[in-house]
Protein backbone atom coordinates (compact mmCIF):
# COMPACT_ATOMS: atom_id res chain seq x y z
CA UNK A 1 0.00 0.00 0.00
CA UNK A 2 1.52 3.34 -1.02
CA UNK A 3 1.45 6.52 1.04
CA UNK A 4 -1.44 8.09 -0.85
CA UNK A 5 -3.58 4.96 -0.59
CA UNK A 6 -2.74 4.62 3.09
CA UNK A 7 -3.74 8.25 3.72
CA UNK A 8 -7.01 7.73 1.84
CA UNK A 9 -7.81 4.58 3.82
CA UNK A 10 -7.13 6.51 7.02
CA UNK A 11 -9.63 9.19 6.09
CA UNK A 12 -12.24 6.61 5.13
CA UNK A 13 -11.99 5.01 8.56
CA UNK A 14 -11.79 8.04 10.84
CA UNK A 15 -15.53 8.30 11.50
CA UNK A 16 -17.04 7.81 14.94
CA UNK A 17 -20.28 6.19 16.09
CA UNK A 18 -23.15 8.66 16.30
CA UNK A 19 -26.64 8.09 17.66
CA UNK A 20 -27.82 11.66 17.04
CA UNK A 21 -31.04 12.02 15.08
CA UNK A 22 -33.26 14.70 13.58
CA UNK A 23 -36.07 15.95 15.83
CA UNK A 24 -39.03 13.55 16.04
CA UNK A 25 -41.41 13.95 13.14
CA UNK A 26 -39.10 16.17 11.07
CA UNK A 27 -40.18 16.29 7.42
CA UNK A 28 -39.38 18.52 4.47
CA UNK A 29 -42.10 20.99 3.50
CA UNK A 30 -43.51 21.21 -0.02
CA UNK A 31 -41.65 23.44 -2.47
CA UNK A 32 -44.56 25.89 -2.53
CA UNK A 33 -44.52 26.16 1.28
CA UNK A 34 -40.77 26.73 1.26
CA UNK A 35 -40.98 29.45 -1.37
CA UNK A 36 -43.74 31.16 0.59
CA UNK A 37 -41.44 31.34 3.63
CA UNK A 38 -38.51 32.60 1.56
CA UNK A 39 -40.73 35.34 0.13
CA UNK A 40 -41.51 36.46 3.67
CA UNK A 41 -37.87 36.93 4.62
CA UNK A 42 -36.31 37.92 1.29
CA UNK A 43 -39.21 39.71 -0.39
CA UNK A 44 -37.66 43.10 0.35
CA UNK A 45 -34.74 42.38 -1.99
CA UNK A 46 -36.12 39.72 -4.34
CA UNK A 47 -39.27 40.19 -6.42
CA UNK A 48 -39.00 37.13 -8.67
CA UNK A 49 -39.10 33.74 -6.94
CA UNK A 50 -39.29 31.73 -10.15
CA UNK A 51 -38.06 28.14 -10.46
CA UNK A 52 -37.73 25.48 -13.14
CA UNK A 53 -40.83 23.30 -12.94
CA UNK A 54 -38.91 20.43 -14.54
CA UNK A 55 -36.81 20.34 -11.36
CA UNK A 56 -39.88 19.16 -9.46
CA UNK A 57 -39.46 15.84 -11.28
CA UNK A 58 -35.99 15.23 -9.80
CA UNK A 59 -35.95 11.99 -7.84
CA UNK A 60 -34.71 12.17 -4.27
CA UNK A 61 -32.06 9.51 -3.52
CA UNK A 62 -32.42 7.17 -0.57
CA UNK A 63 -31.07 8.67 2.62
CA UNK A 64 -31.84 12.27 1.69
CA UNK A 65 -34.25 14.47 3.65
CA UNK A 66 -36.12 15.59 0.54
CA UNK A 67 -36.09 18.40 -2.01
CA UNK A 68 -35.29 21.87 -0.72
CA UNK A 69 -35.87 25.26 -2.34
CA UNK A 70 -32.53 27.06 -2.22
CA UNK A 71 -31.78 30.61 -3.34
CA UNK A 72 -29.36 31.37 -6.14
CA UNK A 73 -26.78 33.48 -4.28
CA UNK A 74 -26.55 35.96 -7.18
CA UNK A 75 -30.03 37.19 -6.27
CA UNK A 76 -28.84 38.14 -2.78
CA UNK A 77 -25.80 40.31 -3.37
CA UNK A 78 -22.95 41.38 -5.63
CA UNK A 79 -20.62 38.85 -4.04
CA UNK A 80 -20.87 35.53 -2.23
CA UNK A 81 -19.83 37.30 0.97
CA UNK A 82 -22.70 39.78 0.59
CA UNK A 83 -25.14 36.92 -0.04
CA UNK A 84 -23.98 35.05 3.09
CA UNK A 85 -24.36 38.14 5.28
CA UNK A 86 -27.82 38.84 3.86
CA UNK A 87 -28.88 35.26 4.60
CA UNK A 88 -27.49 35.39 8.15
CA UNK A 89 -29.60 38.50 8.82
CA UNK A 90 -32.69 36.82 7.34
CA UNK A 91 -32.10 33.71 9.47
CA UNK A 92 -31.79 35.86 12.58
CA UNK A 93 -35.14 37.50 11.78
CA UNK A 94 -36.77 34.15 11.11
CA UNK A 95 -35.51 32.68 14.38
CA UNK A 96 -36.20 35.76 16.48
CA UNK A 97 -34.18 35.69 19.68
CA UNK A 98 -33.16 32.08 19.07
CA UNK A 99 -30.16 32.65 16.78
CA UNK A 100 -26.59 33.49 17.78
CA UNK A 101 -23.80 34.17 15.29
CA UNK A 102 -20.63 33.32 17.21
CA UNK A 103 -18.48 34.41 14.25
CA UNK A 104 -20.08 37.82 13.79
CA UNK A 105 -17.72 40.16 11.95
CA UNK A 106 -15.42 37.28 11.04
CA UNK A 107 -17.12 35.73 8.01
CA UNK A 108 -15.55 37.83 5.28
CA UNK A 109 -14.00 36.44 2.11
CA UNK A 110 -10.59 36.44 3.82
CA UNK A 111 -11.86 33.72 6.19
CA UNK A 112 -14.91 32.02 4.69
CA UNK A 113 -14.39 30.39 1.31
CA UNK A 114 -16.61 28.33 -0.93
CA UNK A 115 -14.88 25.12 -1.96
CA UNK A 116 -14.25 25.40 -5.69
CA UNK A 117 -15.44 21.90 -6.64
CA UNK A 118 -18.77 22.49 -4.91
CA UNK A 119 -19.14 25.92 -6.47
CA UNK A 120 -18.66 24.41 -9.94
CA UNK A 121 -21.37 21.82 -9.26
CA UNK A 122 -23.71 24.53 -7.96
CA UNK A 123 -23.18 26.63 -11.08
CA UNK A 124 -23.89 23.60 -13.27
CA UNK A 125 -27.17 22.99 -11.43
CA UNK A 126 -28.14 26.67 -11.72
CA UNK A 127 -27.44 26.60 -15.47
CA UNK A 128 -29.51 23.42 -15.93
CA UNK A 129 -32.37 25.11 -14.03
CA UNK A 130 -32.20 28.21 -16.25
CA UNK A 131 -30.44 30.32 -13.61
CA UNK A 132 -33.70 30.93 -11.80
CA UNK A 133 -33.76 32.55 -8.37
CA UNK A 134 -35.04 29.35 -6.73
CA UNK A 135 -32.97 26.23 -7.29
CA UNK A 136 -34.49 22.89 -6.32
CA UNK A 137 -32.05 20.29 -5.01
CA UNK A 138 -32.34 17.09 -2.95
CA UNK A 139 -30.37 17.58 0.27
CA UNK A 140 -29.61 15.86 3.54
CA UNK A 141 -28.74 17.90 6.61
CA UNK A 142 -26.38 15.48 8.29
CA UNK A 143 -28.09 12.17 8.99
CA UNK A 144 -26.65 10.32 5.99
CA UNK A 145 -23.07 11.10 7.04
CA UNK A 146 -23.41 11.55 10.80
CA UNK A 147 -20.23 10.88 12.73
CA UNK A 148 -18.04 11.17 9.63
CA UNK A 149 -15.37 13.81 9.22
CA UNK A 150 -15.49 16.49 6.54
CA UNK A 151 -12.37 14.96 4.97
CA UNK A 152 -13.93 11.51 4.78
CA UNK A 153 -17.13 12.78 3.16
CA UNK A 154 -15.22 15.00 0.74
CA UNK A 155 -13.21 11.97 -0.42
CA UNK A 156 -16.46 10.10 -1.03
CA UNK A 157 -17.83 13.08 -2.99
CA UNK A 158 -14.71 13.21 -5.13
CA UNK A 159 -14.99 9.49 -5.85
CA UNK A 160 -18.69 9.26 -6.74
CA UNK A 161 -19.26 12.79 -8.14
CA UNK A 162 -22.95 12.46 -7.24
CA UNK A 163 -22.88 14.69 -4.16
CA UNK A 164 -21.51 18.07 -3.23
CA UNK A 165 -21.03 19.76 0.11
CA UNK A 166 -23.65 22.24 1.28
CA UNK A 167 -22.27 25.64 2.15
CA UNK A 168 -23.35 27.98 4.93
CA UNK A 169 -25.67 30.06 2.76
CA UNK A 170 -27.65 27.01 1.66
CA UNK A 171 -27.88 25.52 5.14
CA UNK A 172 -29.09 28.83 6.56
CA UNK A 173 -31.75 28.95 3.83
CA UNK A 174 -32.87 25.49 4.90
CA UNK A 175 -33.06 26.61 8.53
CA UNK A 176 -35.17 29.61 7.51
CA UNK A 177 -37.73 27.34 5.83
CA UNK A 178 -37.38 24.56 8.41
CA UNK A 179 -36.78 26.09 11.82
CA UNK A 180 -38.04 22.84 13.33
CA UNK A 181 -34.86 21.09 12.14
CA UNK A 182 -33.49 22.18 15.54
CA UNK A 183 -35.63 21.70 18.65
CA UNK A 184 -33.27 20.55 21.42
CA UNK A 185 -29.59 20.29 22.26
CA UNK A 186 -29.63 16.57 21.48
CA UNK A 187 -30.53 17.11 17.81
CA UNK A 188 -27.91 16.23 15.20
CA UNK A 189 -25.72 19.23 14.44
CA UNK A 190 -25.06 20.36 10.87
CA UNK A 191 -21.58 20.68 9.38
CA UNK A 192 -21.38 22.98 6.34
CA UNK A 193 -18.59 21.19 4.51
CA UNK A 194 -19.07 23.18 1.30
CA UNK A 195 -17.02 25.92 2.96
CA UNK A 196 -13.51 26.22 4.31
CA UNK A 197 -12.91 28.59 7.18
CA UNK A 198 -9.61 30.16 8.18
CA UNK A 199 -9.71 31.52 11.75
CA UNK A 200 -6.63 33.67 11.25
CA UNK A 201 -7.55 35.03 7.81
CA UNK A 202 -4.61 33.24 6.19
CA UNK A 203 -4.21 30.47 3.63
CA UNK A 204 -4.74 27.73 6.21
CA UNK A 205 -8.38 26.59 6.27
CA UNK A 206 -8.74 23.77 8.80
CA UNK A 207 -12.32 24.57 9.81
CA UNK A 208 -15.84 24.81 8.41
CA UNK A 209 -19.09 26.39 9.64
CA UNK A 210 -21.39 24.43 11.92
CA UNK A 211 -24.91 24.96 13.23
CA UNK A 212 -26.23 23.52 16.46
CA UNK A 213 -28.95 24.11 19.05
CA UNK A 214 -28.59 24.73 22.75
CA UNK A 215 -31.48 25.13 25.14
CA UNK A 216 -30.31 28.55 26.34
CA UNK A 217 -29.46 30.50 23.18
CA UNK A 218 -31.27 28.55 20.49
CA UNK A 219 -29.55 28.05 17.11
CA UNK A 220 -25.82 28.77 17.18
CA UNK A 221 -23.50 29.44 14.23
CA UNK A 222 -19.81 28.81 14.81
CA UNK A 223 -16.88 27.08 13.08
CA UNK A 224 -15.29 23.77 14.00
CA UNK A 225 -12.30 21.67 13.00
CA UNK A 226 -12.77 19.17 10.17
CA UNK A 227 -12.44 16.05 12.31
CA UNK A 228 -15.22 13.59 13.18
CA UNK A 229 -17.84 14.52 15.74
CA UNK A 230 -20.43 12.13 17.14
CA UNK A 231 -22.83 15.05 17.59
CA UNK A 232 -22.56 16.30 14.01
CA UNK A 233 -23.22 15.27 10.43
CA UNK A 234 -21.83 16.79 7.20
CA UNK A 235 -24.59 18.25 5.02
CA UNK A 236 -24.60 17.41 1.33
CA UNK A 237 -26.78 17.79 -1.74
CA UNK A 238 -27.37 15.44 -4.66
CA UNK A 239 -26.25 16.55 -8.11
CA UNK A 240 -29.00 15.33 -10.48
CA UNK A 241 -26.81 16.28 -13.45
CA UNK A 242 -23.69 14.45 -12.32
CA UNK A 243 -23.34 12.73 -15.70
CA UNK A 244 -22.76 16.16 -17.24
CA UNK A 245 -20.19 17.35 -14.69
CA UNK A 246 -16.65 17.76 -15.97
Amino acid sequence: MNAIQSRTEYFFNEGVVSNREYPPGYTVKSISEQIGILQKYFGDIITDFSFDEEALKIQCPEGYDGKYALINWKALGKSYEDAVNTTIKACARACGNNFVNRREGALGSDRLRWIEEDQRVWELICAKQNNNVIIIVPCQTGLLHRGRSAKEVRLKIKKTKKEFGLNLLDVLSIIITHKNRFQSDTDLRISCIGNKYSPGANDCCPQHPSLYFDNWAGINLLTINSQSYAASGPATAFNPYFNEAS
